[in-house]
């Protein structure tokens, strides 16, 4: 189980390759559905290299798939929130069909 104590010390910090790390320690990896999706922000572009670093580092340990919403920052669900829900309808409705 998370312990989100932790979790929430080390978003504080702000660096997003320290939570993936902390969730990589965590063996959330196994706990994930294989069918999961990461949707990723693309802004500020000063970040991307974080963003890409961790975004590989989630991809290859839980097996997801990462998803680059252009133009959005951390709250990309609130800078696109079109294209946001229709990647999640995709993905859900991809995911159902395997699942029946």
């Amino acid at each position: 189980m998370l312990n989100c104590k932790k979790l929430n010390r080390r978003f504080t910090v702000g660096k997003s390759q320290e939570i993936v790390f902390y969730f990589v320690q965590e063996d959330i990896d196994e706990k994930l559905p294989p069918n999961i999706i990461l949707l990723r922000a693309t802004l500020p572009k000063n970040w991307e290299e974080y963003r890409d670093k961790t975004a590989t580092i989630f991809k290859q340990k839980t097996r997801a798939t990462v998803q680059l919403v252009p133009n959005t920052t951390h709250m990309l669900h609130w800078d696109k929130p079109e294209e946001v829900v229709q990647k999640i309808r995709r993905n859900w409705t991809c995911c159902a069909s395997v699942v029946q």
